[in-house]
């Protein structure tokens, strides 16, 4: 899936596209937290009850109902799309959106540690090359932010993602009253659970200090699997991480259809997307009526998992990964680790085109 700034990067061009210029102190937090969609489940690893499992469970199947049981509590309790309860919705919607387009990409590209000898040559290449992606979007979709300098440590190109969803120490109850609704409407098991509402603060509070930690200070020297999680200051310019050659490449679902996208061109398919199914659902929190024919949220988005939008999944089951033809991600990530970056590295503005 991609980081956190690739999601909220989308969600922000989403609300522009979307027509909406300013939003309330308490709205404006809900874009960046609804944008992590069910991430912040997976950053849940400090504090318990945790919600881990969660994370795993809504990226496996039932987005589109969870995103329609937020519609749904919006509508009931009055919540228009300008209210932190609607614009929370919207973002989170982009979230599912955004994993089905670059999902593909990144796995293809980073490969997946499967028990084979050969995969462990993708172990944390996953996460690095989120990383990297960040920084890509980060440098050409905010050239203002052009302070950034490699080796200080300010946030990636000046893009404090941290203070943009740290709501202070609890979540905001209008969105965990939000997504608690949702899951307990939408899964069995979690309607059950009377610990769900600690589980989303934990899950939140924990991902507030993830964030944060990946902002602040780094030390030279760091194991690889904390080194994926931070985003490079420095990378090789013959790796064409972006695709920007028009290299072909696989969806690892669907071996029928092969792709020549760049990041560029998949961040504009992902904003397509999700302004074509976020406008309606604006238009019924607005009071409008739905479209002619409008088939619904679960119909739009689908309950298959976030892993790809390759069609007809069984939503019961993720969609087998076989294709994948990684990049040296894991040597440039271990000279990262190690504190060795070759001299001819190029900064990440640089490399990224501010």
């Amino acid at each position: 899936m991609p980081s956190h700034i690739s999601h909220s990067l989308l969600a922000e061009k989403l609300f522009e596209s979307l027509g909406v210029k300013e939003f309330s102190p308490q709205a404006r937090h809900a874009v960046y937290i609804g944008a992590q969609g069910p991430d912040i489940f997976y950053h849940n690893r400090r504090s318990s009850p945790s919600g881990l499992l969660a994370g795993s469970v809504i990226h496996r199947k039932g987005f589109g109902s969870v995103s329609a049981r937020m519609l749904e509590h919006c509508l009931l309790n009055g919540f228009d799309h300008n209210s932190p309860q609607g614009v929370y919705t919207l973002a989170f919607i982009s979230h599912g959106i955004m994993d089905r387009v670059f999902h593909p990409y990144i796995n293809y590209f980073a490969g997946w540690v499967d028990g084979s000898a050969e995969s462990e040559n993708y172990r944390f290449c996953h996460p690095f090359l989120e990383r990297i992606l960040d920084g890509a979007l980060a440098c050409t979709l905010c050239p203002d932010n052009t302070d950034y300098s490699p080796g200080d440590d300010q946030p990636l190109n000046n893009y404090s993602f941290a203070d943009k969803f740290d709501a202070g120490s609890e979540m905001p109850h209008a969105l965990r009253e939000t997504l608690e609704f949702a899951l307990k409407q939408s899964y069995s098991r979690m309607s059950r659970d009377e610990q769900l509402g600690a589980r989303i603060q934990n899950a939140y509070a924990d991902s507030c200090g993830f964030y944060h930690y990946c902002e602040g200070p780094r030390s030279p020297r760091i194991p690889c699997q904390w080194a994926a999680l931070l985003h490079p200051k420095k990378l090789p310019a013959d790796i064409d991480f972006l695709n920007l050659k028009g290299t072909q490449w696989f969806d690892p679902c669907d071996q029928d259809k092969a792709h020549s996208w760049s990041v560029h061109k998949l961040f504009s398919r992902a904003l397509e997307q999700a302004t074509r199914i976020c406008r309606p659902v604006r238009d019924i929190l607005a009071g409008g009526d739905p479209p002619k024919n409008y088939p619904g949220l679960p119909a739009e988005l689908g309950d298959h998992g976030l892993r790809s939008d390759v069609p007809g999944q069984d939503m019961d089951s993720p969609c087998t990964l076989k294709h994948r033809d990684p990049l040296p991600l894991k040597a440039v990530l271990e000279q990262i680790a190690a504190g060795t970056c070759p001299s001819h590295w190029k900064a990440a503005d640089e490399l990224f085109g501010i």
